[in-house]
């Protein structure tokens, strides 16, 4: 089953903002800049500011499902991150204030989403696969991996979780 994953308000600020940042990094120094700013931009800034938006729309979520024994976590351009139903012991659903004061290890913090290593008081250290922190689930595994996602159905998503896994339901 697929469950889709929307933006919330913070990621629909933050991704344009972000997107207009790159893009006059590239654009007023050359303007100001002159020819020698130009081809210290094209050089420099175009191939860093390319990483970074690739790199953004590779890792964001598109949508989540659940096939018979995994979790898929599918991304707009990388293959998709399966989490073993059977390696899982909890799944809990999180809500925002249990996020406040996280910590970005590495990844993005609002620009097309959250993903990456994030260090909160709730979960510890954890991969983040969410494009909404309003509504999330924690994914706790045996082998010591903690996951964030944030489908927008969580009722329905934990339905098709057996329900010893369960922590909390909204």
């Amino acid at each position: 089953m697929i469950f889709r994953a929307s933006y919330d308000t913070t990621v629909k600020i933050v991704t344009p903002i972000t997107f207009l940042i790159l893009l006059s990094g590239i654009a007023v120094p050359a303007i100001i800049g002159g020819r020698a700013a130009a081809i210290s931009i094209y050089y420099l800034l175009i191939p860093l500011i390319m990483v970074v938006i690739i790199g953004g729309i590779a890792y964001t979520p598109k949508y989540y499902s659940v096939d018979g024994d995994e979790i898929n976590v599918h991304r707009l351009l990388l293959k998709p991150v399966k989490i073993k139903i059977c390696n899982v012991y909890e799944v809990e659903v999180i809500n925002k204030t249990h996020l406040r004061g996280s910590i970005r290890i590495w990844g993005s913090g609002g620009f097309l989403g959250y993903f990456g290593w994030f260090i909160s008081k709730k979960l510890g250290k954890a991969m983040w696969y969410a494009t909404r922190l309003d509504q999330a689930v924690a994914i706790c595994t045996y082998s010591k991996r903690k996951y964030l996602i944030s489908p927008d159905d969580i009722e329905l998503f934990l339905s098709q979780l057996p329900d010893g896994i369960i922590k909390k339901r909204p």
